[in-house]
Protein backbone atom coordinates (compact mmCIF):
# COMPACT_ATOMS: atom_id res chain seq x y z
CA UNK A 1 0.00 0.00 0.00
CA UNK A 2 1.47 3.38 -0.46
CA UNK A 3 1.26 6.19 2.06
CA UNK A 4 -0.05 9.74 1.21
CA UNK A 5 3.99 10.50 2.68
CA UNK A 6 5.20 8.49 -0.47
CA UNK A 7 2.91 9.73 -2.95
CA UNK A 8 3.57 13.62 -1.82
CA UNK A 9 7.18 12.61 -1.88
CA UNK A 10 6.94 11.69 -5.52
CA UNK A 11 5.05 14.56 -6.29
CA UNK A 12 7.67 17.08 -4.92
CA UNK A 13 10.60 14.62 -7.16
CA UNK A 14 8.56 15.10 -10.19
CA UNK A 15 8.59 18.81 -10.09
CA UNK A 16 12.08 19.04 -9.31
CA UNK A 17 12.75 17.00 -12.83
CA UNK A 18 12.90 13.25 -11.33
CA UNK A 19 10.36 11.42 -13.11
CA UNK A 20 12.27 8.00 -12.15
CA UNK A 21 11.30 8.39 -8.70
CA UNK A 22 7.76 8.24 -9.30
CA UNK A 23 7.94 4.86 -11.24
CA UNK A 24 10.33 3.51 -8.82
CA UNK A 25 8.06 4.47 -5.71
CA UNK A 26 5.14 3.52 -7.02
CA UNK A 27 6.72 0.05 -8.42
CA UNK A 28 4.90 0.84 -11.60
CA UNK A 29 7.14 -0.25 -15.35
CA UNK A 30 3.85 -0.72 -17.57
CA UNK A 31 4.80 2.59 -18.38
CA UNK A 32 8.81 1.06 -19.48
CA UNK A 33 9.32 1.68 -23.31
CA UNK A 34 11.43 -0.45 -25.02
CA UNK A 35 15.11 1.52 -25.10
CA UNK A 36 14.12 1.01 -21.19
CA UNK A 37 13.89 -2.11 -21.75
CA UNK A 38 16.99 -2.96 -23.97
CA UNK A 39 19.12 -1.05 -21.43
CA UNK A 40 18.06 -3.05 -18.31
CA UNK A 41 18.98 -6.14 -20.99
CA UNK A 42 22.68 -4.85 -21.57
CA UNK A 43 22.96 -3.99 -18.17
CA UNK A 44 22.18 -7.54 -16.72
CA UNK A 45 23.78 -9.38 -19.07
CA UNK A 46 22.26 -11.95 -18.36
CA UNK A 47 18.71 -13.51 -19.29
CA UNK A 48 17.87 -16.77 -17.47
CA UNK A 49 15.83 -19.29 -19.76
CA UNK A 50 12.97 -21.39 -17.43
CA UNK A 51 11.16 -24.27 -19.40
CA UNK A 52 8.33 -26.28 -17.83
CA UNK A 53 8.81 -24.95 -14.40
CA UNK A 54 5.32 -26.00 -12.59
CA UNK A 55 3.86 -22.67 -12.24
CA UNK A 56 3.54 -23.04 -8.39
CA UNK A 57 7.39 -23.83 -8.02
CA UNK A 58 7.97 -21.06 -10.60
CA UNK A 59 8.20 -18.04 -7.83
CA UNK A 60 10.65 -19.67 -5.38
CA UNK A 61 12.71 -19.79 -8.19
CA UNK A 62 12.42 -16.58 -8.94
CA UNK A 63 13.43 -15.17 -5.28
CA UNK A 64 15.99 -17.26 -5.72
CA UNK A 65 17.17 -15.51 -8.67
CA UNK A 66 16.52 -12.18 -7.93
CA UNK A 67 18.46 -12.93 -4.24
CA UNK A 68 21.15 -13.94 -6.27
CA UNK A 69 21.34 -10.71 -8.26
CA UNK A 70 19.66 -11.81 -11.47
CA UNK A 71 16.57 -9.74 -12.57
CA UNK A 72 15.94 -10.89 -16.17
CA UNK A 73 13.84 -14.39 -17.11
CA UNK A 74 12.67 -15.76 -20.05
CA UNK A 75 9.65 -18.15 -19.62
CA UNK A 76 9.73 -20.42 -22.36
CA UNK A 77 6.66 -21.50 -24.78
CA UNK A 78 6.42 -25.36 -25.17
CA UNK A 79 5.16 -25.62 -28.94
CA UNK A 80 4.23 -29.26 -27.86
CA UNK A 81 1.46 -28.55 -25.48
CA UNK A 82 -1.46 -26.58 -24.82
CA UNK A 83 -1.45 -27.16 -20.93
CA UNK A 84 2.22 -26.47 -21.03
CA UNK A 85 1.12 -22.91 -23.00
CA UNK A 86 -1.35 -22.00 -20.65
CA UNK A 87 1.13 -23.00 -17.63
CA UNK A 88 3.50 -20.83 -19.46
CA UNK A 89 1.19 -17.71 -19.60
CA UNK A 90 0.19 -18.19 -16.74
CA UNK A 91 3.19 -18.30 -15.05
CA UNK A 92 4.25 -14.92 -16.91
CA UNK A 93 1.30 -13.44 -15.26
CA UNK A 94 2.33 -14.60 -11.83
CA UNK A 95 5.90 -13.56 -12.13
CA UNK A 96 4.67 -9.89 -13.33
CA UNK A 97 2.37 -9.84 -10.37
CA UNK A 98 4.62 -10.86 -7.81
CA UNK A 99 7.89 -8.73 -8.24
CA UNK A 100 6.83 -6.19 -10.46
CA UNK A 101 9.81 -4.20 -10.99
CA UNK A 102 12.08 -6.60 -9.42
CA UNK A 103 11.88 -9.32 -12.60
CA UNK A 104 12.06 -8.53 -15.97
CA UNK A 105 9.67 -11.23 -17.35
CA UNK A 106 9.79 -12.00 -21.15
CA UNK A 107 8.45 -15.20 -23.24
CA UNK A 108 10.94 -17.16 -25.24
CA UNK A 109 10.60 -19.41 -28.36
CA UNK A 110 7.41 -17.30 -29.62
CA UNK A 111 6.94 -18.73 -33.15
CA UNK A 112 3.00 -16.89 -33.79
CA UNK A 113 1.46 -13.28 -33.54
CA UNK A 114 -1.12 -14.75 -31.05
CA UNK A 115 1.38 -15.85 -28.80
CA UNK A 116 3.18 -12.99 -28.72
CA UNK A 117 -0.50 -10.85 -27.90
CA UNK A 118 -1.12 -13.76 -25.31
CA UNK A 119 2.17 -13.12 -24.10
CA UNK A 120 2.04 -9.82 -23.83
CA UNK A 121 -1.22 -9.33 -22.31
CA UNK A 122 0.22 -12.12 -19.56
CA UNK A 123 2.75 -8.91 -18.66
CA UNK A 124 6.18 -10.30 -20.98
CA UNK A 125 8.13 -7.39 -21.58
CA UNK A 126 10.47 -8.62 -24.00
CA UNK A 127 9.72 -11.48 -26.45
CA UNK A 128 12.70 -14.16 -27.41
CA UNK A 129 11.80 -16.01 -30.89
CA UNK A 130 13.60 -18.75 -32.37
CA UNK A 131 14.18 -17.51 -35.83
CA UNK A 132 13.44 -14.15 -38.22
CA UNK A 133 9.44 -13.85 -38.56
CA UNK A 134 7.73 -11.04 -39.83
CA UNK A 135 4.93 -11.73 -38.19
CA UNK A 136 6.15 -12.28 -34.80
CA UNK A 137 8.22 -9.21 -34.95
CA UNK A 138 5.51 -7.04 -36.56
CA UNK A 139 2.82 -7.38 -33.39
CA UNK A 140 6.07 -7.65 -31.08
CA UNK A 141 5.79 -3.62 -32.31
CA UNK A 142 2.43 -3.59 -31.53
CA UNK A 143 2.71 -4.37 -28.13
CA UNK A 144 5.47 -1.97 -27.53
CA UNK A 145 8.01 -5.05 -26.40
CA UNK A 146 11.60 -5.93 -27.52
CA UNK A 147 12.11 -8.07 -30.21
CA UNK A 148 15.08 -10.16 -29.76
CA UNK A 149 14.42 -12.77 -33.05
CA UNK A 150 17.45 -15.07 -34.08
CA UNK A 151 19.39 -14.29 -36.72
CA UNK A 152 22.90 -15.13 -37.90
CA UNK A 153 23.60 -15.13 -41.50
CA UNK A 154 23.78 -11.99 -43.22
CA UNK A 155 20.10 -12.20 -44.93
CA UNK A 156 18.35 -12.74 -41.54
CA UNK A 157 20.03 -9.85 -39.74
CA UNK A 158 18.82 -7.91 -42.58
CA UNK A 159 15.42 -9.25 -42.37
CA UNK A 160 14.85 -8.88 -38.69
CA UNK A 161 16.66 -5.07 -38.62
CA UNK A 162 13.76 -4.24 -41.96
CA UNK A 163 11.11 -5.58 -39.90
CA UNK A 164 11.18 -3.75 -36.87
Amino acid sequence: MIKSQQVYSARLNYTAGAFENIIKILGDITMMDKQQMVDIIKREKLIVIVRNIPTEKIVALAKAMINGGINCMEVTLDQQSDDNYKSTLESISVLCETFGDKLFVGVGTAMTAQQVRLSAQAGAKYVISPNVCREVIEETNKHNLVSIPGALTPPEIADAYSFG
